[in-house]
């Protein structure tokens, strides 16, 4: 894959100080044949500010899907880079990244070993997984640093906050879904891609720092937990095969169970609201689904979702070897 052309796509929101990080830590990677695109759907960035850097100012907060396709629109590179803002590469990082991709044509979409920003003995994830009772989770979240994977290894899906992928195949699935706005873009980028039959790999070597919920909140913020809720059943309805609807129905009736006994009324609000316009659409989200383009069946896919019922609390990680 070296010099093959990369476009790097970063969408920014209320993260100034970290974009400066993260675009330090990509400056330094030693690439030449980078492009470097920057969504700013705050407005609040100086367009002088980077001179090497794309920047675009939509004039309106995007969200974090539809900003990536902004800023992946036009590209002429073969292979497409999503970062997150608040998400440093490690020295030499890139470099490590493409080349696990081309160790592995096999695949298409390919993720990186997260490290926890502020914690930098813990992981933040080697990849995201998916249940077949429903809920999704990154896989190794908050576990020792020591337990990362030390080989390349495939994962169900790849965290947005570092995706690379090959630009035909992300122009091929539209992009990421606009209307889920951000949280679960990701995993349903890759549900996507797998019902077509392509696969995601983790690159071990390749290492970046992620704080993570730096622009919107954290990941237990009533906006967090809104758009969680009604995400999970927008990718359900869409994206499951009817075979599999029993078994992942589970998960938005115990999530609303969980939130009633545990959460605060905020959340608890913020919880219910979601589940509700979540089913309010789930009818439109199933007829698009009947549309989307699968060589991957309901057997296919039950041998690819994690099983154990207890993966998703425990941040297991799924091996699909």
């Amino acid at each position: 894959m070296t010099g093959a052309g990369l476009r790097v796509v970063i969408v920014h929101y209320r993260a100034a100080d970290w974009l400066d990080r993260t675009l330090q830590a990509l400056a330094a990677q030693a690439a030449d044949d980078l492009e470097v695109v920057v969504v700013d759907n705050s407005g609040e960035l100086d367009p002088g500010r980077w001179p090497a850097v794309q920047l675009l100012q939509p004039g309106r907060n995007l969200g974090f899907a539809a900003g990536c396709n902004r800023g992946a629109a036009g590209a002429r590179t073969p292979w497409l880079a999503f970062l997150n803002p608040d998400l440093l590469l490690e020295p030499g990082a890139l470099a490590r990244w493409r080349e696990g991709a081309a160790r592995h044509p096999q695949a298409a979409l390919f993720g990186l070993t997260q490290i926890q920003a502020e914690r930098p003995d813990r992981l933040d994830g080697v990849g995201d997984a998916l249940s077949v009772w429903g809920p999704a989770w990154r896989a190794l979240h908050g576990a020792p640093r020591a337990q990362a994977p030390d080989e390349d290894h495939e994962t169900f899906a790849v965290c947005g906050a570092a995706l690379l992928i090959r630009r035909e195949l992300f122009e091929a699935l539209g992009g990421f879904e606009p209307r889920f706005f951000c949280y679960l873009e990701d995993v349903d980028l890759c549900l996507r891609a797998r019902l077509r039959g392509q696969r995601c790999w983790q690159i071990a070597s390749a290492r970046g720092h992620h704080l993570g919920g730096v622009s919107q909140g954290g990941g237990r913020s009533a906006f967090a937990v809104y758009h969680g809720a009604r995400n999970g059943i927008w990718l359900l309805w869409r994206d499951l095969p009817l075979a599999l609807w029993p078994l992942s129905l589970a998960w938005p009736l115990l999530l609303g169970l969980r939130s009633l006994l545990r959460d605060p009324p905020a959340l608890r609000a913020a919880t219910w609201r979601g589940l509700r316009d979540g089913w309010a659409a789930a009818p439109r989200w199933w007829w698009e689904g009947r549309r989307l383009p699968r060589s991957l069946g309901a057997a296919g896919l039950a041998r690819q979702l994690s099983w154990h019922p207890l993966a998703p609390l425990q941040r297991r990680r799924h091996r699909l070897d």
